[in-house]
């Protein structure tokens, strides 16, 4: 317990003087303890984080490639999500006209006998499920290639950024240069959704 702080020196209860810059331990209950002075505690906090957040000369240099891939990442999931939504698209409205045509057929004759079945509406629904599950195979194949796409405006996005992603390589601390991938694009989780309900 302390009395009283001077600049140099401390006074505990028992009337010992030590210098502000030392450290005291002690045995309590079988417990050893070291008691620094409030000056060195906060110097030496201070001192690792420091270190910590200082990055290295790695750190700088391999900072624009992480934002390259992170671009690049975002722009081809984008493309290729996109193209398989357009596959599906082209799916679903080919099946449901498909079906709403063939349900014509017996639609007529049940009109002859004056009766009301919906053979067009069911038609029309079920040729647009068989129409997505088509179309999903179909937008594979659109979205590989908007994927590849997409390699050139991420491409065309790296060089516009390239100062940028430089700048920042030699002004960030170390944890804003870490740089993980990112979260996966509004319309990939999306898709993601979508293909899951087919299955």
């Amino acid at each position: 317990m302390d009395l009283g702080i001077s600049s140099d020196r401390t006074y505990n209860s028992f009337g010992t003087v030590y210098p502000s810059n030392t450290s005291v331990e002690g045995c309590f209950g079988q417990r050893k303890t070291t008691e620094w002075s409030t000056d060195s505690a906060f110097r030496n906090r201070r001192q690792s984080a420091d270190l910590l957040s200082k990055p290295n000369l790695k750190d700088r240099l391999v900072y624009p490639l992480k934002a390259f891939r992170n671009r690049m990442y975002t722009t081809m999931l984008t493309g290729g999500s996109a193209g398989v939504f357009l596959g599906l698209g082209i799916g679903s409205a080919a099946g449901a006209t498909a079906g709403f045509t063939v349900g014509l057929i017996p639609q007529a004759l049940d009109l002859l006998t004056f009766s009301c079945e919906p053979y067009v509406i069911a038609g029309a629904l079920i040729g647009k499920e068989v129409g997505i599950r088509g179309g999903a195979v179909l937008g594979l194949g659109i979205g590989a290639v908007s994927a590849l796409a997409s390699v050139a405006i991420g491409l065309a996005l790296s060089v516009v950024h390239l100062s940028r992603d430089i700048y920042h390589a030699a002004t960030l601390d170390k944890p804003s240069l870490d740089a993980p991938l990112p979260e996966k694009p509004w319309i990939a989780q999306k898709l993601s959704q979508e293909l899951s309900k087919l299955k």
